[in-house]
């Protein structure tokens, strides 16, 4: 993966934009907003490590 690649991996869960529709449109708790993203990034950025 390319670094340009990863940021716009990075934009796309973790931007603002993202995280208003997060919260403000699904109504998603702020742990929510925390927890599962980071869940997401790990697994875009790194890929699947458990196999």
């Amino acid at each position: 993966m390319t670094c340009d690649r990863a940021t716009d991996v990075l934009w796309f869960f973790l931007g603002h934009q993202s995280w208003r529709v997060y919260v403000a449109d699904c109504g998603w708790s702020w742990n929510e907003t925390e927890e599962w993203p980071a869940g997401q990034v790990s697994a875009a950025l790194l890929g699947d490590r458990t196999g």
